[in-house]
């Protein structure tokens, strides 16, 4: 996946469509609401081609946010418009997307418009059964020529993708990590080793099969983290970036014990969405006036 293109033809328009408008900006106003905002996003952005069904699950979590903000069916409607039109082009230039996709996308902006109506009213999301049926239908097509496969760790690991060395220096990483964790302040030092295990993890998952865009990802975070000047950088700022480098700290520890060192997870990919919105969130705050 090309995570560069997403967050600039996709995240960063849809981002600044929001705040150009005062109607719904005003909304968004909070740091607090528009960074989960941005990374619900982000998120979405990713999972609709990772794993439409996750993508239905943040639609529903988007309702609730949107709900609390006090937003009216028809305004969310139609910036969500604008998000689903944007992914889709940007889709179709970089994966061939087929009809079916331009269909599922279109079939989502609908389910939104029901759901978020129906949250606005406190009433449970159900669909009827006819539009189930072509909900799953559409769901399949799009797995099967777009997302990619399940698989465990334990099938994974048995695959050869990665070596012994490789995989040792994963391992590895998770002591990295709880140093990481020992650091009470973002200080120099700190940026330093956090950058150094982006790379190297980058370097070995770049060249697998199945977390090629993760290590895609990781490397371009860390070319982020490099450009940052810790002198220079704003309080607000500063303290976002820590926050969000002890998170994935923590999220990375679980991640690599979960699947290499454990493998006991069943689908392999089940951080990679949540992993690569991060990476786009921070792209998209800190460059941020």
């Amino acid at each position: 996946m090309n995570m560069e293109s997403l967050i600039k033809e996709v995240v960063i328009p849809f981002d600044k469509s929001i705040q150009e408008d005062k109607e719904i900006a005003k909304y968004f106003a909070s740091k607090e609401i528009s960074s989960k905002y941005n990374f619900d996003i982000a998120k979405l952005s990713i999972a609709l081609l990772y794993d439409a069904t996750k993508a239905r699950e943040i639609m529903i979590q988007l309702a609730d946010t949107y709900k609390d903000l006090g937003i009216d069916t028809q305004t969310m409607h139609r910036y969500m418009m604008i998000f689903f039109k944007l992914h889709k082009k940007w889709a179709k230039e970089n994966f061939n997307t087929d009809n079916y996709y331009d269909l599922l996308m279109d079939k989502f902006d609908d389910m939104f418009v029901k759901i978020y109506d129906e949250k606005l009213q406190n009433s449970f999301f159900t669909i009827d059964s006819e539009e189930n049926d072509e909900y799953d239908e559409l769901i399949n097509h799009v797995l099967q020529t777009h997302h990619q496969k399940t698989i465990s760790a334990k099938e994974y690991l048995d695959q050869g993708d990665l070596t012994q060395d490789d995989l040792a220096d994963i391992i590895e990483t998770i002591d990295k990590c709880e140093e990481l964790l020992n650091y009470q302040t973002l200080e120099p030092q700190f940026l330093e080793k956090f950058i150094g295990m982006m790379q190297m993890l980058s370097y070995i998952l770049y060249n697998t099969q199945e977390f090629k865009d993760v290590g895609y990802a990781m490397e371009h975070f860390a070319q982020d983290l490099e450009a940052i000047n810790l002198e220079t950088l704003p309080p607000q700022k500063k303290e976002f970036v820590w926050n969000m480098l002890i998170q994935l700290s923590k999220d990375l520890e679980k991640w690599i014990k979960y699947i290499f060192v454990d493998k006991s997870v069943d689908d392999i990919h089940y951080f990679d969405a949540s992993f690569l919105a991060s990476m786009a969130q921070f792209n998209i705050l800190i460059n941020k006036d």
